[in-house]
This record gives C-alpha cells, sequence and structure tokens, in this order.
C-alpha cells in the first residue's frame, strides 16, 4: 500500500509542475513566488544566482533535459522529436519524448557528456553512440519494467 500511497504523491506532485509549466513559469520561478513578502528585485536576483554558479544550477535545475511534445495529430507525418538545451552548456542529457500518429512513444537523447565528446575527438564515434544507444536503451528498459509493475499493482486492486 506505501507503493500506492508513493505513486498518488508523486502524481500530485506532476499535476503541480504541469500547472506551473503551462502557466509558462519554471520551478524555480514558482518557488520565488512563495516569497511573496520579498521586493520584486530580490526575488529577480534570487531566480539569477543558480544561472550564475554552475553546481548550483544543476542541484536546482538539474543537468538532464526532458521535452514532451505529446502525441502528434493522427494526420500528421512527424515520426520523431530532438529537443535541445535550455539554458547553456549545463546540461549533459537532453530527452525529446512524443508519440507518433501510431500510438508509438519514440524517446531521442542528445548525449552531451564529457566522455562523449573526448571520444569523438579521439576519433572514435562509433564507441561513443553505442555508448549512448546503451544508456538510452537502459533507460527504455527500466521505464518498461516500471510501467509493467503499475499495471500489476493496479490490477491486483
Amino acid at each position: 500500500m506505501a507503493l500506492v500511497g508513493d505513486l498518488i504523491t508523486f502524481g500530485a506532485t506532476l499535476r503541480a509542475l504541469r500547472e506551473i509549466t503551462t502557466r509558462g513559469e519554471g520551478f524555480l520561478t514558482a518557488a520565488l513566488k512563495l516569497f511573496a513578502h520579498l521586493p520584486r528585485p530580490m526575488q529577480g536576483l534570487l531566480d539569477q544566482i543558480p544561472q550564475k554558479i554552475d553546481v548550483l544550477n544543476e542541484l536546482v535545475k538539474g543537468v538532464e533535459v526532458f521535452s514532451n511534445i505529446g502525441q502528434v495529430s493522427a494526420a500528421s507525418s512527424v515520426s520523431r522529436f530532438v529537443s535541445s538545451r535550455d539554458d547553456g552548456d549545463t546540461k549533459l542529457l537532453i530527452w525529446g519524448i512524443m508519440t507518433d500518429a501510431n500510438g508509438k512513444l519514440l524517446i531521442t537523447l542528445r548525449d552531451f557528456r564529457p566522455f562523449v565528446a573526448e571520444l569523438l575527438a579521439a576519433g572514435h564515434p562509433v564507441l561513443a553512440e553505442l555508448l549512448a544507444a546503451d544508456f538510452l536503451a537502459a533507460y527504455a528498459e527500466s521505464t518498461n519494467r516500471l510501467v509493467k509493475q503499475l499495471q500489476r499493482v493496479l490490477a491486483a486492486k
């Protein structure tokens, strides 16, 4: 039952984050609004701090970008989606997520981890691609495993 409670809490968190992004805000900006008693210049200053300190930016905003365009229309010919970095060079993994017109979930990965550039510079593009593909396959496998576990839990209810 603890798993179901955690899933409910996780779902509520995702809904709250969706509401924030639907309003066109970032999570950090929405969090700053909780400090309504602070003057606006102070809020802006606090918002800029993580952008100036890379380590803090990674802690607050993470090193990954997840861009989900949802499901394309049935008449669409779009067959893949690739996203981009949203705040300079701090993002290392850029995930593009979409569902095609046939209902198939497609995930793309742009890998900017330091060893990828080093492998490319050393003349090993195939190895760099294989490592990125392995990482993507492991991600997809663990996501599929989670979905199957959730289906079993919900079916047992």
